[in-house]
């Protein structure tokens, strides 16, 4: 979902109340994990900044919600994101919960960037 939504935080206002509740813990993890990380809104979702560069961003989609990280991270953790539709630098999920946080985090922590 491409939104016009200036924060996060309207961004989450805008989206079904299901997924709100999925993104924000999201949005948590995310900034629990790396608190230095700037959150910004870039391509019509919400993104997080590191050393100026996009290094993670969340959106709700159609059909899925979508966590986009470093390709290198993703790919590294394959065996972790089993049951998940995973693109190069995507991880898709319906529910939280198939996305456990301490795979979250380690992607996360992977990073090149954050390393």
């Amino acid at each position: 979902m491409i939104t016009k939504a200036d924060t996060v935080t309207e961004f989450l206002q805008k989206i079904d109340p299901d997924r709100k509740k999925e993104l924000t813990k999201l949005r948590k993890i995310i900034k629990k994990t790396i608190p230095q990380v700037k959150e910004t809104m870039k391509y019509g979702m919400p993104t997080y900044e590191y050393n100026g560069k996009v290094i993670l961003a969340f959106n709700s989609q159609k059909n899925y919600m979508a966590f986009y990280a470093d390709t290198k991270s993703v790919a590294k953790n394959k065996d972790l994101l089993k049951g998940l539709n995973c693109g190069k630098g995507c991880i898709r999920f319906k529910k939280l919960e198939d996305f456990p946080e301490k795979v979250i985090v380690k992607i996360i922590k992977d990073s090149d960037e954050i390393c």
